[in-house]
Parts: structure tokens; sequence; C-alpha cells
């Protein structure tokens, strides 16, 4: 074999490899999960909505991918919002959010920051915390927010 075939043979085999490569990583990029994780940190990072990215995805994975990537983005920024309301709260000098008593779903309680959702009224213990209700449920704590499908605190 000469040189010349050789080497068409061997950019041929690398050319088939480096595709192959890229159609694995398209297919993990156009998943429900990834395309939700990819969205969700978009908008906690403040960056701006580009469902577009996922016109490279095939069909009837491109319009799964961008549901998801847009329920990811709508999850992120509401924790980018509510981790940015808990920071104003917090750098705000001597700030105290007043105690309040929420009378919902036939409950009543008190406390600061309080939410009702999903049949329930919770309050934060302190006026520097914060609750949120996400996923079916309420969690009070320091600094909570959603985050990949789940409410954490500090």
């Amino acid at each position: 074999m000469n040189k010349n075939r050789i080497l068409s043979i061997v950019l041929g085999v690398f050319s088939l490899c480096a595709f192959t490569g890229c159609a694995s990583m398209m297919a993990q990029f156009c998943t429900e999960s990834a395309a939700y994780d990819n969205g969700y940190n978009q908008a906690k990072n403040g960056e701006n909505r580009n469902i577009s990215q996922y016109d490279v995805c095939e069909e009837p994975t491109k319009a799964q991918a961008r549901d998801s990537y847009s329920k990811g983005f709508l999850d992120g920024s509401k924790t980018a919002t509510a981790s940015a309301i808990g920071e104003l709260a917090g750098a705000i000098v001597g700030a105290k959010t007043p105690k309040e008593c929420r009378e919902e779903y036939g409950q009543k309680v008190c406390g600061h920051n309080c939410v009702a959702e999903y049949g329930q009224v919770k309050c934060a213990s302190r006026p520097d915390h914060n609750c949120v209700a996400a996923f079916g449920q309420i969690k009070c704590g320091k600094n909570c927010r959603q985050e990949y499908g789940q409410i954490k605190c500090q």
C-alpha cells in the first residue's frame, strides 16, 4: 500500500470516530434531563433564555428537549429570584421582615415570609429566613431555594 492510501484510510477512520463521538455527545445533549439541567443552570446564572440551541436535535427529541429546557429555565429563574431576595434581605443592615399571621386552608400560622401552597401554610421562624414552595412541598429555612428538582436550605 502506498502512503496516500494509508493516509486516506487513517483520515477516514478518524473522521468516522469524530462523527460518531459528536453524534453521541449530541444524543446526550438532547435528553430531557440534560436540557432541564441546562435551562436551570442558565437561568440561575442570569443568562438569557436560548431555546434555539436545541434546533440541532432530531424530532421528536427536539420538542422534548425544548420543553424540558423551558421548564428548567423557569425553575432556575424562580431559584435565582428567591436567592436574590434572600441576599438582598440579608444585606440590608438591621432590616427585619415583620412577623405575620396567615390563615389559609383551615390553618393559622405565624412567622416570617409565610407561604401558602399545596393546601399548606408555613412560615419561617426567623426574620432572615425564607420559605419556598415547589414540587408539592414547602420548606422554610436560611436561604431556601429550588435546586435541581429539590428545595435546599442552608
